[in-house]
């Protein structure tokens, strides 16, 4: 089902694209910043293995995991405020998208679809909505 994302949200976007126009660039050795969901985990986006993947890992740095192994880049993070989804940017369906995945690496589904540009995911503190980065009127598919 889908529907059209509020005017609000358009406004929040463009707010989040100013701000991220002013913040500082990514890390000159591309760094992985991780982001931990109070589980004892924690998830980061990495290169390691030539494009970007979401990683999911012990606190401590042991058994790291590849949830998203693909070809295409999957990056900017966000754990849901529960811990069992995460929601991310990926261009596996040609542009930048978000989807979320399951904390266990299954069931990746696709939220927006949409010819521009959607990323930097992060959720509402009780998780009923998702806020998102867009460069054109983003639809939702299911949230």
């Amino acid at each position: 089902m889908s529907s059209r994302i509020p005017n609000w949200i358009t406004f929040a976007a463009i707010a989040l694209l100013i701000a991220d126009a002013c913040a500082p660039g990514p890390t000159p050795d591309r760094t992985p910043i991780p982001v931990q969901s109070g589980t004892g985990k924690m998830a980061f986006a990495s290169d390691r293995d030539g494009d970007f993947d979401i990683y999911l890992m012990n606190t401590d740095g042991t058994r790291p995991i590849n949830l998203t192994d693909n070809t295409a880049n999957d990056l900017e993070l966000a754990w849901s405020p529960d811990g069992t989804q995460i929601a991310f940017t990926s261009n596996r369906d040609g542009n930048f998208e978000i989807y979320t995945i399951k904390a266990d690496g299954t069931g990746a589904m696709r939220l927006t679809d949409d010819p521009g540009i959607d990323g930097m995911p992060s959720w509402s503190p009780m998780a009923r909505t998702l806020h998102l980065r867009a460069t054109a009127m983003a639809t939702l598919k299911y949230m």
